[in-house]
């Protein structure tokens, strides 16, 4: 078979497995790879699959999850394969981009997730690269059993997420 383009190779590389969205890569083609590609090739897989989809189902309504390293890294915006994509996803009114954070069941320094919350927000207002902004927040690893601790590490999270208004008037603070 032949691919006049990267995106239709890329295309027949992902199989869909379930609507929602989730992939399987045909590793029988990728065998000398290294991970790190494979995981560029699952990324860029992925980003096709939810356009198509958002462009498929019109009245349905997307999240996807933005995570350039594992967390938004380390530098004012991401690299030049995040802000080529992202405002690509921002253009569909169906899906709304959120930003990893990690939590790590609450025990990390609140400090640090702040940080994290506060660079996504950031990208808002990135002259140069316009519609580059979060529409809010992913929360992982949350605790699966109450403590007021917990309780009051989340909630001094999620009015910071909810008074950032880089992320929007109606930002996602969502930990599923």
């Amino acid at each position: 078979m032949v691919h006049r383009d990267l995106m239709s190779w890329f295309r027949f590389m992902c199989i869909p497995v379930q609507e929602r969205g989730i992939l399987c890569l045909r590793r029988e083609y990728f065998p000398h790879l290294t991970s790190r590609w494979l995981h560029f090739v699952v990324i860029v897989c992925e980003l096709e699959l939810i356009r198509c989809r958002a462009e498929k189902h019109p009245n349905l309504n997307f999240t996807a999850v933005v995570n350039p390293a594992s967390g938004p890294g380390d530098t004012p915006e991401p690299d030049g394969n995040y802000t080529r994509d992202i405002p690509r996803l921002n253009s569909y009114p169906n899906i709304r981009t959120v930003g990893y954070v990690s939590t790590v069941w609450t025990n990390r320094n609140i400090s640090l997730a702040l940080a994290d919350i506060s660079t996504y927000s950031k990208w808002a207002t990135n002259a140069t690269i316009p519609n580059l902004g979060m529409r809010g927040i992913f929360l992982d690893e949350t605790p699966a059993t109450w403590t007021a601790e917990s309780q009051e590490y989340l909630e001094n999270i999620a009015s910071a997420i909810r008074s950032d208004a880089g992320l929007g008037s109606d930002p996602l603070v969502s930990d599923v």
